[in-house]
C-alpha cells in the first residue's frame, strides 16, 4: 500500500496518509475526491450515487470502473481483488494529472518570451530568471533524443519548429487515438474480432462508401474533443461550487464572505 499511498500524494490527495483501504466509509471520500478533481467522468448530477453510502454503491462503483476501462471487477471493499481496483483507480487519476500538466506547460510555451519574462520576473531576481532558463534548455536537450526515438517508434517526425513540448504533445494525442486497448487489439487480430466501421452511425447517409467512412471518423474525433470540453466545463463548475461552499470570515472586519 506505500507505492499506492506514494501515488495519492502525488495527486494531491489530504488524506493519503490516514487513508484506511479497508473502511468503506473512507473508500467512498477517496472516489468521490478522485472523481471530483481528477478524472472527471460523469456528470456532476450523476456523482451524487458514489457519494454517499448505500445498498447500491458497490453496484454503481463497479459501473464507473467499467465505463473508466478498469479491468478488473469490484464486488466489495473486503474483497483481496478490491486493492486492484483501488490501485487502478488512483493510477488513473495520476494518469489524469499527467494529462492535465501536459496542458498546462503547452500553455506556458504559448505565452511568449515577453509573458515568460515578466513571471520570472516577478518570482525575485535576474540571477534567478538565468538559473531557470539554463535549466530548462539542458532538460530539453538531454531529453531530446529519447523524445525523437519515442516520435519514431510511432511514425511521428518531429518538424524542424517543434520544440519538445509540442512534439510530445502530438506523440499524446498519437497514443490516445491510435494506441488504445481496442485499436491495438483490431491491429493484432487484423480487426476479426473487432467492431466494424461501418457499425458506427454516420453524420450522412450518402453511395459513397470512402465519404461516409471518412465523415464518421470525423464524428468521432468532433465527439471526443467534445468530451474533453464537457470535462473542463464540468472541473470549472466543482470548482466554482467548493468555492462558493467555503466562504471567509474576517472577524475583525465583521465581514462575511470573500
Amino acid at each position: 500500500m506505500d507505492a499506492t499511498r506514494r501515488q495519492l500524494k502525488c495527486v494531491g490527495y489530504p488524506f493519503a496518509n490516514d487513508v484506511n483501504f479497508s473502511s468503506k466509509e473512507d473508500l467512498i471520500i477517496l472516489v468521490s475526491w478522485l472523481e471530483d478533481r481528477k478524472i472527471r467522468e460523469m456528470e456532476i448530477e450523476q456523482r451524487e450515487v458514489l457519494r454517499k453510502d448505500g445498498e447500491k454503491w458497490d453496484s454503481a462503483f463497479n459501473e464507473y470502473l467499467t465505463s473508466l476501462g478498469c479491468p478488473f471487477e469490484w464486488v466489495s471493499a473486503s474483497k483481496d481483488i478490491a486493492h486492484d481496483c483501488i490501485s487502478w483507480l488512483i493510477s488513473a487519476a495520476v494518469s489524469a494529472e499527467f494529462e492535465d500538466a501536459s496542458e498546462d506547460c503547452v500553455d506556458m510555451e504559448d505565452l511568449g518570451d515577453d509573458s515568460t519574462a515578466t513571471v520570472f520576473t516577478n518570482m525575485n531576481t535576474s540571477m534567478e530568471v538565468e538559473a531557470n532558463n539554463t535549466t530548462t534548455s539542458e532538460t530539453e536537450s538531454a531529453l531530446a533524443p529519447a523524445i525523437n526515438k519515442l516520435g519514431e517508434m510511432l511514425l511521428l517526425t518531429r518538424n524542424n519548429d517543434e520544440n519538445d513540448i509540442i512534439y510530445l504533445q502530438r506523440i499524446l494525442k498519437k497514443i490516445k487515438f491510435f494506441l488504445t486497448d481496442g485499436s491495438l487489439k483490431c491491429l493484432l487480430t487484423n480487426n476479426a474480432n473487432g467492431i466494424k466501421l461501418k457499425s458506427f452511425p454516420s453524420a450522412f447517409e450518402s453511395t459513397d462508401s470512402v465519404l461516409k467512412q471518412v465523415s464518421i471518423i470525423i464524428r468521432m474525433l468532433y465527439l471526443s474533443d467534445f468530451r474533453e470540453l464537457q470535462n473542463d466545463l464540468n472541473s470549472l463548475i466543482v470548482l466554482g461550487q467548493e468555492y462558493t461552499a467555503n466562504p471567509k470570515t474576517n472577524n475583525s472586519l465583521g465581514v462575511v464572505g470573500r
